[in-house]
């Protein structure tokens, strides 16, 4: 999965933005998963990310990468089989650009 999007801030201020977010993200508590084994990585304006992702019985890992530049932010994610299951790529793609919009709504 490859999201690209123009951010309207300083590549400082974006990268703040997704550092905040994702460990937030990885912090919260859902209601029939948990996230297990949370990792990041920031190299220069590059992060790399993973996190395992368990329902019932069931696992699956997360990962990819978080490129910031002066204009943009690029995620580039792979999701496990086991996540494409529960929800459609069409999906995942609406819920990523919706939190982008959240993300840098306004700047």
């Amino acid at each position: 999965m490859f999201v690209e999007r123009k951010h309207g801030t300083t590549q400082q201020a974006a990268v703040r933005i997704i550092d905040q977010f994702l460990d937030e993200l990885l912090k919260r508590e859902f209601k029939e998963i948990k996230i297990k084994n949370p990792e990041k990585q920031w190299l220069g304006n590059k992060m790399n990310f993973s996190f395992t992702v368990k329902k019932g019985f069931k696992w699956t890992t997360v990962s990819g990468s978080i490129t910031v530049d002066a204009e943009k932010v690029a995620l580039n994610g792979e999701l496990g089989s086991i996540a494409r299951r529960f929800v459609s790529d069409d999906e995942i793609m609406r819920a990523v650009n919706e939190q982008f919009d959240k993300l840098f709504a306004g700047k």
